[in-house]
């Protein structure tokens, strides 16, 4: 498996998925591929994480979309795991995105990393970090300013409020 983490295994070990738990997830695009197209990229993984919202497999927390990695906020819904929300997320995204780049084979890392989120604290700093990751970059000097981000007021409905428990 060239270009594949060896310590991707290492990410699943004493991975728990619990329906009802807010995760804050991150996944990177492939090393040695291209990043992640903008504008159509961006919003196909906005669509996506729409869609499984959509269709009763997760709430949306909140995520930001970078050119090599995304992140989001997301509460499992009943019957469904992580490993099967993400591999349905990294599945279609990149078959589409890949498309898009006029390309074949991996997209996206095998691995990712998730966080349970213990409280309403953890949340919100889970929240704030990734609303940040484009002013960290340089891209924009507020939060707000960035189009592919729950931070983005066009974009703020798309987080499930009333599901996760807290308001904004």
């Amino acid at each position: 498996m060239a270009g594949r983490s060896h310590h991707a295994a290492d990410l699943r070990k004493g991975r728990v998925s619990l329906p009802g738990v807010c995760y804050f997830i991150t996944t990177d695009v492939e090393r040695g591929c291209p990043p992640i197209p903008f504008p159509e990229g961006a919003e196909l993984v906005i669509e996506c994480w729409r869609w499984l919202r959509d269709h009763r497999r997760t709430w949306n927390g909140g995520y930001v979309v970078m050119d090599d990695h995304v992140h989001f906020l997301m509460l499992l819904r009943e019957g469904f795991t992580l490993p099967r929300v993400l591999d349905s997320f990294k599945t279609y995204t990149a078959t589409r995105i890949n498309q898009i780049l006029g390309r074949k084979g991996i997209f996206w890392q095998e691995g990712y990393y998730d966080h349970a989120i213990r409280d309403e604290s953890d949340f919100w700093a889970c929240l704030n970090y990734m609303h940040n990751n484009p002013v960290r970059r340089g891209w924009v000097e507020r939060p707000e300013d960035y189009a592919y981000s729950t931070a983005h007021p066009s974009r703020a409905d798309d987080i499930d409020w009333e599901a996760l428990g807290y308001s904004p």
